[in-house]
């Protein structure tokens, strides 16, 4: 189970399908790192340069579940709450615990059943697509291969 997890969390970076919160507003005057922000500011979180940002993920550009793990095999709990593709704060997605379960249990249904490769006759870059306020993936075509049990 801890591989689908890896998986789930990787994914959830990977593919930053929200690309900005939801905004919120500055109920006080502030300052962030020498920046005055005043009372009222809209501030949206930038979640996919979050999720691709070097300091907290090494080499973000290429998919590895792995890096969830710590020294000795572990999920790393430190690294797995840096992945916040339902957004920050208290206003973050109501349904955030339910969607990570149920893609737990399809992701884990999938991994166990099937070998899941990208068709070689049909090269696609996965990072392509339109970005916006959402990021709307191409379609990638993949072969799924059942596997004896």
């Amino acid at each position: 189970m801890q591989k689908v997890f890896q998986v789930l969390l990787e994914t959830f970076r990977f593919s930053s399908l929200v690309t900005l919160s939801l905004p919120h507003s500055t109920m006080e005057d502030t300052t962030l790192r020498g920046y005055f922000i005043p009372k009222g500011t809209t501030i949206f979180s930038n979640l996919f340069a979050h999720h691709y940002n070097p300091q907290y993920f090494r080499d973000p550009e290429s998919f590895k579940p792995d890096r969830f793990l710590t020294a000795d095999g572990k999920l790393d709990a430190d690294k797995a709450q840096l992945v916040i593709p339902f957004g920050v704060g208290k206003r973050r997605c109501v349904g955030e615990n339910l969607a990570r379960q149920e893609l737990s249990l399809l992701i884990g249904r999938l991994l166990q059943q099937f070998e899941i490769r990208q068709d070689p006759n049909n090269p696609v870059n996965v990072r392509d697509g339109k970005t916006g306020f959402t990021r709307a993936p191409i379609q990638t075509p993949l072969i799924f291969k059942k596997m004896a049990l």
